[in-house]
């Protein structure tokens, strides 16, 4: 039981992981340009 649910998670994540990516990407260029600008 313990096995087949941390399957489906890991398939869930598959499933989000081209959704999630690019938006963790472009948080951490819109990030790195607020810090180049600050300096």
């Amino acid at each position: 039981m313990f096995n087949q649910k941390r399957m489906i998670i890991g398939e869930t994540a598959l499933m989000l992981s081209p959704v999630l990516l690019p938006t963790i990407v472009s948080t951490q260029q819109v990030y790195a340009a607020e810090n180049n600008e600050t300096q």
